[in-house]
């Protein structure tokens, strides 16, 4: 399976859980999951344009079957929002992460997105779950693919922020053990 095709299951698989278990989740339950373009999913729900100044610097640090440390920039996540502050506090949308779309860090490949539900996000804050969008690491064929698990955001009211994640599961063949890590970003804009 590519990875795309991996990452459209996933987010079946938690759309689909999320509708029938009825979660919606509280300031501490929020649920993370994964979405395929989350800058114009934003955008599109601001009817802000994608023309922002808001950019990213975040640093991962991954263990675990697929180890990964670096950096890189993300100028598509803030791109709907005219401020750090504004995409700190704007409620009744959902919040993504900083994301690592077809972003190459240290060489490899990686896609990583963590969001917090429209019901449960109600700006800056500490926010946990136990389900997280996907990691994958590499290229395909040979990408390490992760899933499940648990993770926390906090998010501050400048727009930087940190997350953890813990205990991934492996979803592709290449994947071996289990994956946790971190995610740490400035906000610039």
């Amino acid at each position: 399976m590519t990875r795309v095709g991996r990452i459209a299951v996933l987010a079946a698989v938690f759309l689909s859980a999320c509708s029938s278990s009825g979660s919606g989740g509280t300031h501490s339950g929020g649920s993370l999951t994964a979405t395929s373009n989350p800058s114009s999913a934003v955008a599109n729900k601001t009817g802000a344009s994608a023309s922002g100044k808001v950019t990213f610097t975040v640093q991962v640090d991954l263990t675990g079957g697929a180890p990964l440390a670096g950096s890189f920039t993300d100028t598509e996540t803030g791109s709907g929002f005219g401020s750090c502050a504004q995409y700190a506090s704007m409620t009744g949308l959902g919040w993504y992460s900083p994301s690592a779309q077809n972003t190459e860090v240290a060489g490899k490949h990686l896609q990583l997105l963590l969001d917090v539900s429209r019901d449960a996000f109600h700006g800056p804050g500490t926010y946990k779950a136990t389900l997280v969008g996907g990691v994958d690491v590499g290229d395909a064929p040979n990408d390490q693919s992760y899933y499940e698990g648990t993770a926390s955001v906090t998010l501050n009211a400048d727009g930087s922020g940190h997350g953890s994640l813990t205990n991934l599961q492996p979803l592709s063949v290449a994947a071996s053990g289990t994956e946790s890590g971190t995610i740490t970003w400035t906000c610039s804009g």
